[in-house]
């Protein structure tokens, strides 16, 4: 063995902006800054506009909280770090399939269009969500194989029990509006 001999390598990184996209990589910016500040935008956002309390302080406080608590054990990062390149692929092929409708349609006079583009956005994301949630017990394979004969009774159950309750409603007169017509009656 030649002790003067070593090989090296040679790949494209991207340049300037690759290495520094890179180096806030290795210092835990994507798996946990952008991470933190998305939770905290959100739930701030949230308790801002329910306005639970009227205080922004406090509504920071919990928010801050909240992002670092679920942090905590990398279940978030490794979600995060899974779906959102995922997003992106999805919004790339519903800006396909928007330019593919839109070439020989109108959008502004026909309500149908946006409702096949709707329904396949709401594909598009339910797949993206559920190929990227391994760790949450109903998305596993392997529970369904196991609980599919369960969760099919449920679900009849539950349209059975809607198409009861809204097939069955009927224009029933209050106990006020019997009183009404006896009055009226007498």
């Amino acid at each position: 063995m030649n002790p003067g001999v070593f090989l090296q390598y040679y790949g494209y990184t991207g340049g300037d902006i690759g290495n520094f996209l890179s180096q806030l990589e290795q210092m835990g910016f994507f798996a946990y800054a952008l991470p933190f500040l998305l939770i905290f935008a959100i739930t701030f956002g949230i308790l801002s506009k329910v306005h639970i309390f009227k205080n922004k302080s406090i509504n920071a406080t919990i928010s801050i909280s909240v992002g670092l608590i679920s942090l905590q054990f990398g279940f978030v990062t490794v979600f995060f770090a899974n779906i959102f390149p995922m997003v992106g692929a999805g919004m790339a092929i519903m800006l396909v399939l928007l330019i593919l409708i839109g070439f020989g349609s109108n959008f502004e006079k026909d309500d149908r269009l946006w409702k096949i583009v709707l329904f396949a956005a709401g594909l598009v994301v339910f797949v993206v969500i559920v190929s990227n949630t391994y760790a949450i017990p109903w998305t596993n394979p392997f529970w369904w194989n196991l609980n599919w004969s369960l969760v099919f009774t449920i679900v009849v159950i539950i349209i059975l029990l809607t198409a009861i309750i809204v097939g069955g409603k009927e224009k029933h007169k209050t106990i006020l509006e019997h009183i009404k017509d006896t009055a009226q009656g007498i």
